[in-house]
């Protein structure tokens, strides 16, 4: 599946307003399940109909897919399908008249439900091998979605190798996920290229990426790519037929829509974006932020451990 058919770049709005939608549940005393009945059809499709208006969908797209009660409350679960694939779960309040995209138990401690969250995305950010490097047993695991020919990832790139080499590389390992942008010219063959020298020897790939984003000015189409991709596996000891054979392989076909998907399903939508500890950052981030930000979250990794 190409990026800009992913579902969730179309309905975009739709999920970011969302989820600024915040409600925290203060005292909902627990109750039977013949006290919560279920929320009427016409309610149901009364929430349906005011997200597409709301959100500018169109109100023929977004439909209701699943209803379940939240706990012993009377909150209820509703899941919404924006197109084929979108799909988001919105909260219905026990009065009927609020939605809200997260709820807040205060049974539970909010460290432990963040730390949970954290371990739920940095399980799936690494449930597929990637190339990797730094710490073998990192206490920050920073996981990068790039594209070889964006300018701003090029610049990330600078300041995570400067990161690796000056603050507690002991700690930090970094891991790369493709995501060729649709918009480029060059960026899905530079992502098959890598995939395949990746799975050949993962040092060298960490080489290449750098090689890339060095000539990134330089290349204007594919065929420059293709050119000085073979130029620079000929200076290893990777095959440059093989590479060229691999680029179209069903494996490497298969390893990018991994990562297509795992960016739709994580709502990924430009280059580059981290995912630090399973956190969200987006945009490129210089040195000296890039520090603060890993050392904040090393420190809190750190006493966690003790």
């Amino acid at each position: 599946m190409r990026v800009d058919e992913l579902p969730i770049r179309k309905h975009g709005a739709f999920v970011k307003y969302l989820a600024n939608i915040l409600l925290v549940l203060v005292a909902y005393p627990a109750h039977s399940a013949a006290q919560c009945a279920p929320p009427p059809l016409d309610v149901q499709q009364r929430v349906a109909t005011y997200a597409a208006q709301k959100f500018h969908v169109e109100p023929t797209v977004v439909r209701v897919t699943s209803l379940s009660r939240v706990g012993q409350s009377c909150f209820w679960a509703i899941g919404l399908e924006a197109g084929s694939e979108s799909v988001l779960t919105l909260y219905l309040s026990p009065d009927l008249k609020f939605v809200t995209l997260e709820l807040f138990d205060l049974s539970k401690n909010p460290l432990d439900d963040e730390r949970q969250k954290e371990g739920q995305v940095i399980g799936k950010l690494m449930a597929k091998r990637s190339a990797t490097k730094g710490a073998e047993h990192p206490l920050v695991t920073v996981v990068e979605f790039s594209d070889l020919e964006c300018p701003f990832c090029k610049k990330l790139n600078s300041s995570l190798n400067e990161l690796l080499a000056t603050a507690n590389p002991q700690d930090i390992r970094v891991v790369f996920k493709n995501f060729p942008l649709p918009n480029h010219l060059w960026a899905e063959a530079a992502a098959r290229f890598g995939d395949c020298i990746q799975r050949q020897n993962e040092s060298v790939f960490w080489s290449y990426q750098d090689f890339i984003f060095a000539k990134q000015s330089s290349i204007g189409s594919e065929d420059d790519l293709v050119q000085k991709s073979i130029e620079f596996v000929g200076r290893t000891d990777i095959f440059a037929g093989d590479i060229r054979i691999c680029m179209s392989s069903p494996e490497t076909t298969s390893s990018l829509e991994a990562d297509l998907a795992l960016a739709q399903a994580l709502n990924v939508r430009s280059t580059p974006t981290l995912f630090i500890n399973g956190n969200r950052y987006e945009g490129t981030r210089n040195l000296l932020q890039l520090q603060t930000v890993v050392e904040q979250i090393r420190r809190r990794a750190h006493e966690r451990v003790r």
